[in-house]
């Protein structure tokens, strides 16, 4: 099972929690130092693969340009003019196609553009009345199914791709060929489509392709237009109708990662070929999997360097936390000897930080708890003296009343009983039942000090109030009771507790004040009663804190244990004042 968290020391848990702060820590250092170094080397690779599709797009370009300036010389060339000649002067050809003998100089110079540029395949003559001549590098016919075979029937002029139909699609060059801003017809350039794999297959193994990168072309039917690198005989036969194709043959350029042709996730730059006459989507891709080898490397070094720091993190974290621990531990060991009543013990530690702070303040409490033992030590030493001294004290009370008093009463009643005889039988009873009477009376006084019957039968109030006849009687002090509590009894033990506290503080007063006035208040304040006493007497000046005399410590031991708060003024030279909350 494992260990839950509360049950760790703070040893263990200082480790868990900076080792789980640094690991989160290092987590998002990690994530975010990998987060931006997948977007870097996603935007270099879609920098790179948008280079060279405009790299690519750019040398077409000049293929084209270069094929249109190449047409502009042969469209202006003065020896078309004898050869168109010689297709007007045949105005009958027989069945079949025809061969035409052109003259040698212009069969010349057409042997030599030809050979001259090896993308042309043919040229092709096209008068006003749309008949068409072709001129192979060998050969000068006429085509009579030319323009069933490309599917037209307008020669447009620039550069434009031909339907074939079944055979494919042919791009061709057309101009107008002039004679003083006469057209004579329209001369035609066949372009070999061999050109754009040279161009778009080439690989270079700094062009950052690597081993799934290519660069293709598309047509506005969503067919290849150059060859895959990865599926043979694609042009015109492999449609791709990506995202990429899709917003390229609209005139967007852009960069996005798609599935293509294929099905596989790539990085895909993409954009219009740009070229008049032509509406195709340039692309150049490479496969995810393959662009992300940086990324997924980077990633298991992050991975791996931050299990390492971690390791070296636990190692340094356990040091530290042992070594900031360790006062702690000692502490922790002193106070389980203080819980076990073993106090004084002090640790000798210098720490210079919140660590030795508590180090100096367990010491002094240690020191505290000390001397605080010793004074209750001390103190239950002296209270157990008042506690047997006041007994002996009372013992002693009631021994010298009843010797003094009881006995001597006992043995008067004896005496009278032994002298009577028949002549003063009648004298003697009546001496006799007065004698028994003062001893009742007797007993009764020393029953009354003992547990007023008053306290046990009506309560407090009523007791008071016997006790302030009794005190006033005798004139030694004037006792004033002011009872403006709404309880009489708090408890049979509440109430005698209270009584001998009342009686405590009325007999320190006589004895040790010289006051001429005694005065008791009883109310009740927030569910507690509120006795308050208080004389206009001097204090004894040896009768103080710090010489509390057996009367207060009876007193503060009764409140005690009636769970109430007492506060005693006992300033030398003035009246004793004394305050006690009893809960109700």
């Amino acid at each position: 099972m494992k260990k839950p968290l509360k049950a760790l020391s703070l040893t263990q848990k200082l480790i868990v929690y900076y080792l789980l702060i640094s690991v989160i820590s290092l987590y998002i250092v990690a994530r975010f130092s990998f987060y931006k170094a997948s977007n870097a080397l996603l935007s270099r690779t879609f920098d790179q693969l948008t280079s060279l599709r405009v790299e690519k797009k750019n040398r077409l370009i000049d293929f084209f340009d270069q094929r249109e300036a190449d047409m502009q010389l042969l469209s202006k060339s003065k020896l078309n003019i004898p050869v168109f000649r010689e297709i007007y002067q045949k105005h009958v050809f027989p069945v079949g196609d025809s061969i035409l003998q052109i003259n040698m100089e212009s069969r010349n110079f057409l042997s030599g553009f030809l050979q001259g540029n090896k993308y042309v395949t043919k040229i092709v003559y096209i008068d006003t009345l749309n008949r068409v001549f072709i001129y192979d590098g060998t050969l000068f016919y006429r085509d009579k199914n030319y323009g069933h075979r490309i599917h037209e029937k307008k020669f447009t002029d620039g550069l434009r791709e031909l339907n074939l139909g079944d055979s494919g699609k042919l791009l061709v060059i057309t101009k107008n060929v002039f004679e003083k801003e006469k057209v004579l017809g329209k001369i035609r350039m066949e372009l070999s489509k061999s050109f754009i794999d040279n161009i778009m297959l080439e690989h270079n193994v700094h062009n950052g392709l690597g081993e799934s990168g290519e660069t293709y072309l598309v047509g506005s039917d969503y067919f290849m237009r150059s060859s895959s690198r990865f599926i043979h005989h694609s042009v015109l036969k492999v449609r791709v109708e990506t995202d990429g194709v899709k917003e390229a043959l609209k005139g967007i350029s852009g960069t996005k990662i798609i599935k293509d042709y294929r099905g596989i996730w790539v990085l895909s730059s993409y954009g219009p070929l740009g070229i008049k006459g032509l509406n195709w989507a340039i692309l150049a891709e490479i496969d995810k999997t393959e662009a992300m080898i940086p990324i997924n490397n980077l990633q298991n070094s992050i991975i791996f360097l931050n299990i390492l720091v971690a390791l070296l993190l636990l190692g340094v974290i356990a040091a530290i936390a042992s070594k900031l621990l360790s006062p702690l531990k000692k502490l922790k060991h002193e106070t389980e000897k203080i819980s076990a009543g073993e106090y004084g013990n002090i640790i000798n530690m210098e720490q210079k930080s919140e660590i030795g702070d508590l180090i100096v303040a367990f010491n002094k409490m240690s020191k505290k708890l000390k001397l605080q033992e010793e004074k209750i030590e001390f103190e239950k030493i002296l209270k157990t003296s008042s506690l047997i001294e006041g007994q002996e004290i009372e013992r002693s009370r009631l021994s010298r009343e009843l010797h003094d008093g009881l006995a001597q009463q006992i043995l008067a009643l004896k005496l009278d009983i032994e002298s009577v005889n028949e002549k003063n039988i009648e004298q003697k009873l009546g001496q006799i039942r007065k004698e028994f009477n003062e001893i009742i009376s007797e007993i009764r006084n020393m029953s009354y000090d003992l547990m007023p019957s008053v306290l046990v039968n009506y309560g407090l109030k009523k007791a008071l109030e016997e006790l302030r006849k009794k005190i006033n009687v005798a004139g030694a002090i004037t006792f004033n009771l002011n009872y403006e509590a709404t309880v009489e009894t708090i408890g049979k033990r509440g109430d005698l507790y209270l009584y001998r506290i009342i009686q405590e503080a009325l007999n320190n007063s006589i004895k040790h004040s010289g006051a001429k006035h005694f005065y008791l208040r009883l109310t009740i304040e927030k569910e507690h009663l509120k006795v308050e006493m208080f004389d206009d007497g001097n204090l004894n000046p040896a009768f103080g804190d710090k010489n509390e005399g057996n009367g207060l410590m009876n007193i503060r031991e009764r409140v005690n244990i009636l769970g109430g708060q007492l506060e005693v003024d006992t300033r030398p030279g003035k009246a004793v004042r004394i305050n006690i909350l009893i809960p109700l």
